[in-house]
């Protein structure tokens, strides 16, 4: 007796089919897209991707099926018998999906992967081969993202790519294999490591990035404001903006704020304004108009001109920051591992010989480093490498840079000074990092600054020496020359768990002027006034430090910094610390702190804090009470009590009650606030009231995006987007982010991209009517800097149909497909004469055709109940009868 099992085929749409296949185990099989004509005129299930995928077989003697054994010499096979689709191999031929892998021939876009690593999305050409099977043939364009070696590159290959062949790898590559996934419209492509371009980890191809559509984008952020105080009324407004119009490689950038009161007017102030251009060739960004300096090595200062600067978000991301090369020698194929503080963060397989591995992530500011290299023979190596981390610090090789020049655009001087800087830093081996730079104004002023950043067993090093010269007319010496020196250290200390993120201490000369002090000196002259105003740091240290205590002991820090001055008395001492602990469900703080208040006096101040959920942490929208006691610098106690949390759906809604109460001044006091993201906007609102007082404000914030297509809202801010274009899928939710979800006009906006790295746009269709069906879910952009990109979603609209068909000339064959009165395909047959389809009209006729001639069709009558838009959940379910 044969034995049989149902391979199951679930159509796109949901409805779900059955396949009889001897002597298989049963396999999920989705078909998504339309089905082709074979060339016998027969018709077969297919799509872009088709049937059947991976089919596993018994390995059965050949009495157990008679004549037709699907075991022939010692290979097993799948064959489908057409007898369970109650129809005849005449009526259709599925012959062609007894293979694997099956696809019909033709071009269609699919996810190239190379060696499990996604490179791009690409259409790819099918080509059925003299065996029947369909293979891909690659492009020269693929062949570039895959990476083989020049020298790898055999002279048929070269040749093939130069001529813009159909490229058979498999056929001129050694040990290679290409394998198509249509469930998941994958192709997968594996290449020996030897012959594949080097590419650090998180590497996408240039190739791949998008500069996104012309489009303007609006960040806002708006708030009104009324107060009530002892019979007096105050109102205010403010509203800021940052927003860019991109307009093929150039964009144009705007900063600005808008403030009103009732006592003082209107103004809008104009904070940036520039041109922008992003170079990828020399990973480059080009600036022009009112910009701010970067500040790598010389304070940000803002400047009316241009500058170049690079972009280390242009790299992959395990290639920004600093972490050490790993450099050995394996005697085997032998395992790499690398740990930090017990943990392994890398591990690589390597081939015999020396090695290198630099695409290590950044790790803090440091963790000494254990390698081990596990041999194939089981013996192994172990060392360390240290690590240390400071901003300066470079991988060896790399290299970053700015050059800018224009004027000064500051409020802080009367007079248009110039003002011209150029920095470069570059990482000269896995120690040592060397780093210059040169600002100046005209011939007034100029700066030269040199220095070297180390890494070492002790920690990461920096040290820089700052010559500077300023011509005065009201000094002693019109020349003034002077030097800056600075020492900068990071540790951190596995074994006590102790973070000393920066110690910093920088010593000035008495004649040192940066480039703020000179201009401001400059300008003090100008106008006859003494240059004994303006305040010259003499030495500062600053140092911050997170220390890890013994297990239920917590944690404590300090950050602080004190300065000094040459012509002036005055120290400034500011610095922070506090403790933090958390016992059972309860956490708890204390933090003390120094400031100087607004007259010019040293004020400390204390604070007790706790925080306890009121309930079992795994109830949702968990509401906290937080409590604290506090002490201002004027000797004041206060005490805090209040309750916050969230509700709604991915947490929409945000509140919070705080009740106040202070042995002086304004004595016992309340606050209540609460924020609601909607579709468009971030809403927000509070309330206030003390002892003869009253506040309430409301805001709104959030993002608009406009461009040819239309106007987008988000309530999201962000400087990258991507709209999404999914036409009538309303509801349907971008997966990974709360609350976005498509609009009634077919768009939302999807926030907060990685620039220059694959982002992973996926939507759920949980929540969309039934009439509109998605043919794709997912897509990947790989945006610049800045970027609108737009990703489209294709869907298919109309009304989902399940038909129950009965003909008197028996069943219609499995497979057989329907058209409408416009000659479009609208569905298929499944067993038993259930026909899936998806219709414009409420009613009308549909032909059923399973082979090209006229005998090989009937056609039915349908009319559909009329459906409540705003209730179009399942399918509708009909019976008719199929006429010849």
């Amino acid at each position: 007796m044969s034995s049989y099992i149902l391979k199951t085929i679930i159509i796109s749409a949901g409805v779900t089919f059955f396949l009889v296949a001897p002597y298989t185990y049963a396999e999920n099989i989705t078909v998504t897209e339309k089905n082709k004509w074979l060339p016998n005129g027969n018709r077969a299930l297919s799509g872009v991707n088709t049937l059947p995928v991976h089919v596993a077989t018994q390995n059965l003697p050949a009495s157990a099926s008679g004549n037709n054994s699907p075991v022939a010499n010692g290979n097993a096979a799948t064959t489908f018998n057409p007898i369970f689709m109650n129809t005849s191999q005449s009526d259709i031929d599925i012959s062609r999906f007894d293979k694997e892998n099956s696809i019909l021939p033709g071009t269609w876009e699919v996810d190239v992967y190379v060696n499990n690593h996604f490179i791009a999305k690409q259409k790819v050409t099918f080509r059925e081969m003299a065996n029947q099977k369909v293979e891909p043939c690659l492009t020269k364009d693929t062949m570039n993202l895959i990476n083989i070696k020049d020298d790898k590159q055999s002279p048929l290959l070269k040749s093939a790519m130069e001529l813009h062949e159909c490229i058979e790898l498999v056929n001129l590559v050694p040990s290679t294999t290409v394998i198509y996934d249509p469930s998941i419209q994958r192709l997968n492509v594996e290449v020996p490591q030897a012959l594949v371009g080097y590419k650090p980890r998180g590497y996408v191809s240039p190739s791949l990035w998008d500069r996104g559509i012309n489009a303007l984008l609006v960040n806002y952020n708006a708030n009104y404001f009324t107060s009530r105080n002892n019979g007096k009324n105050y109102n205010s407004a403010f509203a800021g903006i940052d927003s860019h119009v991109n307009l093929g490689t150039w964009s144009f950038h705007h900063t600005g704020n808008y403030s009103w009161d009732e006592n003082n007017g209107h103004d809008y102030t104009s904070t940036y304004n520039y041109l922008e251009r992003i170079i990828t060739t020399i990973r480059g960004v080009v600036q022009i108009g009112d910009v701010l300096t970067t500040g790598q090595l010389f304070d940000s200062q803002p400047l009316r001109g241009i500058q170049l600067f690079s972009d280390e978000k242009m790299l992959p991301d395990s290639q920004r920051g600093f972490a050490p090369t790993i450099r050995g020698i394996a005697k085997t194929n032998a395992r790499v591992i690398i740990r930090q503080d017990g943990r392994v963060i890398h591990e690589t397989v390597v081939s015999p010989g020396p090695f290198e591995i630099d695409d290590l992530y950044p790790s803090g500011y440091g963790g000494n480093l254990d390698v081990t290299i596990q041999e194939a023979d089981g013996t192994q190596q172990n060392f360390k490498v240290y690590y240390a981390s400071l901003v300066q610090l470079l991988r060896p090789g790399q290299h970053n840079y700015t050059v800018a020049a224009g004027h000064l655009n500051s409020k802080s001087v009367d007079y248009d000074p110039t003002l011209y800087q150029a920095t470069y830093r570059r990482g000269l081996t896995n120690i040592i990092t060397g780093y210059a730079g040169v600002q100046g104004t005209g011939a007034d002023y100029y700066a030269v600054q040199i220095g070297l950043a180390l890494s070492t067993p002790l920690g990461a090093f920096s040290a820089d020496v700052t010559q500077a010269r300023v011509h005065l007319n009201t000094t002693p010496s019109a020349v003034n020359s002077g030097q800056s020196y600075q020492v900068s250290y990071s540790k951190y200390i596995q074994d006590t768990n102790s973070n000393l993120t920066i110690a910093a201490y920088k010593f000035n000369s008495e004649n040192f002027y940066d480039y703020t002090s000179a201009v401001q000196a400059i300008n003090e002259e100008k106008h006859g006034r003494s240059i004994s105003n303006i305040w010259r740091p003499k030495s500062r240290f600053n140092v911050t430090i997170d220390q890890g205590l013994a297990e239920g002991w917590g944690n404590f820090y300090v950050t602080g910094y004190t300065q000094n001055y040459w012509n002036n008395d005055t120290t400034d001492l500011q610095y922070q610390l506090g403790y933090n602990n958390n016992w059972r469900r309860l956490s708890y703080g204390l933090n003390v702190g120094q400031v100087r208040n607004a007259e010019g006096k040293k004020e400390t101040t204390f604070e007790m804090n706790f925080t306890l959920p009121l309930y079992d942490l795994s109830i949702d929208h968990m509401p906290t009470l937080t409590a604290a006691v506090t002490r201002d610098g004027r000797g004041y106690v206060g005490e805090r009590l209040g309750i916050s949390g969230s509700a709604g759906a991915d947490n929409r809604y945000s509140y919070g009650v705080t009740a106040m109460n202070t042995n002086h001044g304004v004595g016992s006091s309340m606050t209540m606030s609460g924020n609601a993201r909607t579709n468009f906007s971030s809403l927000s609102a509070t309330y206030g009231i003390g002892e003869h007082y009253q506040n309430a404000s409301v805001g709104a914030s959030g993002s608009l995006v406009g461009w040819s297509g239309g106007l987008a809202a988000s309530a999201y801010q962000s400087n990258t987007f991507t709209i999404v274009d999914a036409d009538g899928a309303q509801g349907a939710a971008v997966s990974g982010y709360p609350g976005i979800e498509v609009n009634r006009f077919g768009y939302t906006l999807v926030p907060y991209l990685t620039p220059y790295q694959l982002n992973d746009i996926t939507i759920n269709p949980k929540n969309m009517t039934t009439s509109v069906e998605l043919q794709n879910t997912q897509a990947f952009v790989a945006p610049f800097e800045g970027a609108i990109t737009k990703v489209v979603f294709e869907t298919d609209k109309g009304m989902p149909l399940l038909i129950t068909i009965q003909r008197n000339n028996g069943p219609i064959p499995f497979g057989s497909v329907a058209y409408d009165e416009q000659n479009s395909e609208v569905g298929s047959i499944g067993q038993g004469g259930l026909l899936y389809a998806r219709v414009k009209n409420p009613s009308g006729r549909l032909t059923i055709k399973w082979g090209p001639g006229e005998i090989q069709q009937c056609t039915i009558n349908y009319s559909a109940p009329t459906q409540d838009k705003d209730n179009q959940s399942s399918f509708v379910q009909l019976t008719s009868v199929c006429g010849e």
